[in-house]
């Protein structure tokens, strides 16, 4: 005859049967015996377990772009047991998983158990800031019915850099220098803040950016010199070759453009 099983109380930790399981019993001849030589049919009744995914998706704070190829990692909160037999799948603080965001700026990591995890940025973009912030995600079963638990997060990275604008004046006419030399040099090691923490400049080396060599910048024909672009850190700036008639300015300017883990994109400094 037909029979079906109906499942009256599902396990912790699995998704209740969507529907009765049914079979059929036929001729008894045909099915394998037990030690008293009674037929024997089996009925598998499979549970499937809810699973977890995180969708993350990561842009430039300034201009909205897709940000790719920046790395995470996904580690576990707290022990994350087996919902079959109990047995530890992940350790406290165990990688579950890592990888990159796509060309989209997308990270997806599905498949995974109910339990509380962190996600963390590991690596960025160079010239981009590695963020600080570590994501709390918790996968909770609520029903008996949901299949997937689908945890979205919306990121940026920004990245900062440091500009110094120079006004060179006479002091007592206050009329603009123009040709006067300056050079830019670090005034502490200065590293990249992309994760991968690699030494930019050393102390004592000369900056340059633009067409600057030696770290030597001029005053043009408003007595201005501006410098964009720098990794932020700590610069010393002083003057190197006075105009002819005029007795050098001996000061040695120290320049603080260091990162101040705020979302604050140029960092600024205006010497007069």
């Amino acid at each position: 005859g037909d029979y079906s099983i109906e499942e009256v109380e599902t396990p912790k930790g699995f998704l209740q049967l969507e529907q009765p399981v049914k079979f059929t019993i036929t001729n008894t001849r045909d099915y394998d015996k037990d030690e008293d030589e009674d037929p024997i049919l089996t009925v598998k009744v499979k549970n499937a377990q809810p699973k977890g995914k995180i969708i993350l998706t990561k842009t430039d704070k300034a201009t909205n772009e897709a940000l790719a190829d920046v790395e995470y990692e996904l580690t576990a909160k707290e022990n994350i047991y087996s919902a079959v037999d109990g047995s530890l799948r992940y350790a406290k603080g165990a990688t579950v998983a890592k990888g990159k965001t796509d060309a989209n700026g997308k990270l997806v990591i599905d498949s995974l158990f109910m339990g509380k995890y962190e996600l963390k940025e590991t690596l960025t973009n160079e010239g981009y800031v590695l963020s600080e912030k570590v994501h709390q995600i918790n996968l909770e079963q609520k029903d008996l019915t949901t299949k997937e638990y689908v945890i979205t997060k919306n990121v940026t990275n920004i990245a900062p850099h440091g500009e110094i604008h120079v006004q060179k004046r006479d002091r007592d006419t206050l009329e603009d220098l123009s040709g006067v030399t300056f050079q830019l040099t670090a005034k502490e090691d200065i590293y990249s803040l992309d994760g991968r923490n690699t030494l930019l400049y050393k102390k004592g080396e000369a900056v340059s950016m633009d067409i600057s060599e030696n770290g030597y910048y001029v005053t043009n024909e408003l007595g201005e010199i501006h410098i964009s672009g720098l990794p932020l850190g700590k610069y010393e700036l002083k003057e190197v070759q006075e105009l002819e008639g005029y007795v050098k300015n001996n000061k040695v300017y120290d320049i603080d453009l260091s990162y101040d883990h705020t979302d604050k994109i140029i960092y600024s400094k205006e010497l007069d």
